[in-house]
């Protein structure tokens, strides 16, 4: 496994990664994970996630600091390492990476590849050696790539509708779309952690990719999983990690202004607000008149934060305003970890949405209105006071789609059937 992001849980992709290699091998998997030291660290690390399960499986590659010698050397030498095609993603962490994977490969015989994008580093290494070896390679896209690529306000697309396809246009560069049309043909299979994202990434790159790939969610871990703290004394709204441009806490909290102003008489109430890049939320608050009821409180390491989540009332995932949600945010399965209520400020139209609408778990509430997010509150606030919040929405519900046995199932799938694949075969044999 090619994971840029995973030795240094302090990130959401990083947690997602660790979580997945944890759930491999417990099923079985022999594995050895190529990671370096994440340099977008937004939470304090804590490898305690990882510990024993994959002690001596990940091998961390030191990168050399930016701006140095070294790192100008990598970076130039990465057209030789990975291959002159790769020169638009070309880096000295693909080249790093690379290098000790091909290490690895000379001491033990593996039968796949796995890359996990973002960062698109992952996808140069495990290009090179797919070509090299005729390994079968499942890539995998948690993100769009490139970004700009990524529908507004995220990026400036698209500006396309099928048939037209951006791969053969005027959207990538000569080298950008040989690199992304290799990537799309060599890799045996592709894995998105969502429909709506496979669908808006497949109708820009080669359409064959579309009849090679397959949804497989993030995944939830057994002993992460929290006990429901029964009818908590206040009602909370919590939200946890990073409220990153373009996501923004404004009309949320629009809609906890409107939904306090409807309410003659209130019982305790909170709003908490606990992660990464939160600095615009104060002056939300002061400019709406909810100081002292609205709480904001620094990062903790991943599985402290689990524990907390457990104690609150809701759980409050914000998005992006989008015209549809595209993306699976990381947060929602941990949240499914604890059990607890989710309240989904989201895109009318999108992924999270058509979860909680099919599978319940929670309430949706379109992220453009403040009026719809007030009567998203009032009902959960209303079946707080009713002692019916957990019967009718806790996300316990939702448990088993992101467990280990059913997101390593998909993947044995997907084993089963490159196995029988005749570019398998012949790599066998090679081997």
């Amino acid at each position: 496994m090619l994971a840029p992001y995973l030795a240094s849980l302090s990130n959401p992709e990083a947690i997602v990664n660790a979580k997945l290699a944890v759930a491999g091998v417990r099923a079985g998997w022999e594995i050895d994970v190529v990671t370096t030291d994440c340099p977008n660290q937004w939470y304090p690390s804590q490898d305690e996630i990882v510990g024993l399960t994959l002690r001596g499986m990940v091998h961390a590659v030191d990168l050399p600091a930016k701006r140095s010698l070294w790192a100008l050397i990598y970076r130039l030498a990465s057209k030789w390492i990975c291959g002159p095609m790769y020169s638009p993603y070309g880096s000295s962490c693909a080249a790093i990476t690379l290098l000790k994977a091909r290490r690895l490969l000379r001491e033990r015989h593996y039968q796949f590849i796995m890359s996990r994008a973002v960062p698109m580093d992952a996808h140069i290494s495990a290009l090179a050696l797919s070509r090299e070896t005729g390994i079968p390679w499942i890539a995998n896209w948690n993100d769009v790539a490139p970004m700009y690529m990524a529908p507004k306000p995220y990026g400036n697309g698209p500006v396309f509708k099928p048939p037209h396809r951006p791969i053969d246009g005027w959207c990538f560069s000569r080298s950008l779309k040989q690199f992304l049309t290799e990537v799309s043909l060599r890799a045996a299979w592709h894995t998105f952690p969502c429909e709506r994202l496979r669908r808006y990434i497949c109708s820009y790159l080669p359409s064959s990719i579309l009849a090679k790939s397959s949804v497989i969610p993030h995944v939830a871990l057994q002993d992460l999983r929290q006990t429901s703290q029964g009818h908590p004394e206040v009602f909370t709204l919590c939200h946890f990690g990073s409220l990153q441009k373009p996501r923004s806490a404004g009309t949320f909290l629009k809609g906890v202004k409107l939904f306090l102003d409807r309410m003659k008489r209130c019982e305790p109430f909170r709003v908490k607000f606990t992660g990464a890049h939160l600095d615009d939320v104060n002056p939300i608050v002061a400019s709406l008149g909810l100081t002292g009821i609205v709480a904001v409180e620094q990062a903790v390491p991943y599985k402290e934060a689990l524990g907390l989540m457990s104690q609150e009332t809701v759980l409050v995932i914000i998005e992006a305003q989008m015209e549809e949600g595209i993306y699976f945010p990381s947060k929602f399965v941990d949240y499914v970890q604890t059990g607890r209520p989710i309240l989904a400020v989201s895109p009318r139209h999108g992924t999270v949405a058509d979860l909680l609408a099919e599978r319940k778990g929670g309430l949706s509430a379109d992220c453009t209105s403040p009026c719809e997010i007030a009567a998203a509150i009032e009902t959960l606030y209303q079946a707080w006071r009713n002692d019916r919040l957990e019967a009718d929405f806790a996300s316990d519900c939702l448990w088993p789609t992101f467990s280990e046995a059913s997101v390593i199932e998909k993947y044995n799938v997907i084993f089963d059937s490159l196995r029988r694949m005749p570019r398998y075969q012949e790599a066998k044999c090679a081997s």
